[in-house]
């Protein structure tokens, strides 16, 4: 990575939202993360599968819905934080089962089944995939980055898509807490995300539009 290339790079984290919660998150929460993606990269192989299972653990634990009690080695799962048992999910289908007067009583008890938690848990999923969401996220400068640097990615021969599978897995776990920060939500994708920003800057699109990613930067800036 040329020096001009990482300027890039911490120019766009510095105007980023997500910038704060950097700031905010326990040193030891990020040094972790960073630990666990150089050895995602390093060694691509199978193996990684149980550093993606760590990070699965670590994300529950900071969005609040796995905790650990050190002392006795108890750990639980805040099942009414998640889409699993959230009391005004299962309250809005057990109410849909008793007014839904036009579908006959044997049929909403297939209809209005307890699978419908699934729709907003999934809703929730579509969203923190969205553009829109990463907009809010890292400005525009730094969606659009990441949505070239993904294209790029992508076409690379030697992909290592365990980086792809982290960034997933972080998003789908992360949706199962009902009323959560959208910043904690995506934190452990982060190292991902400047990857892919970093073939961003690569790419032949970038080179061809990077006036306009300049123009971005600057609305970046007007909104802070």
């Amino acid at each position: 990575m040329n020096k001009i290339n990482l300027l890039k790079l911490g120019v766009v984290l510095l105007i980023s939202p997500i910038l704060i919660k950097v700031l905010n998150m326990p040193i030891l929460v990020t040094l972790i993360m960073l630990i666990c993606f150089f050895l995602v990269v390093k060694f691509n192989s199978k193996l990684n599968w149980l550093i993606l299972l760590f990070l699965i653990l670590m994300n529950l634990q900071i969005n609040r819905l796995l905790y650990l009690n050190i002392h006795t080695w108890k750990i639980s799962f805040d099942m009414e934080q998640s889409f699993l048992k959230y009391p005004g999910i299962i309250d809005s289908i057990n109410r849909y089962r008793l007014e839904g007067l036009w579908i006959p009583y044997i049929l909403r008890n297939i209809i209005y089944n307890k699978y419908l938690i699934l729709l907003p848990w999934f809703s929730l999923v579509m969203k923190n995939l969205s553009l829109l969401f990463w907009i809010k996220i890292l400005g525009f400068s730094g969606a659009s980055l990441m949505t070239v640097g993904i294209v790029s990615w992508f076409k690379t021969r030697d992909k290592n898509y365990y980086l792809l599978y982290w960034f997933l897995l972080i998003i789908v776990t992360s949706s199962l807490r009902v009323l959560g920060d959208s910043q904690t939500a995506v934190y452990l994708t982060l190292p991902v995300v400047i990857c892919w920003w970093y073939f961003g800057f690569k790419s032949k699109i970038f080179e061809k539009y990077s006036i306009y990613w300049y123009l971005l930067i600057l609305v970046d800036l007007l909104l802070k």
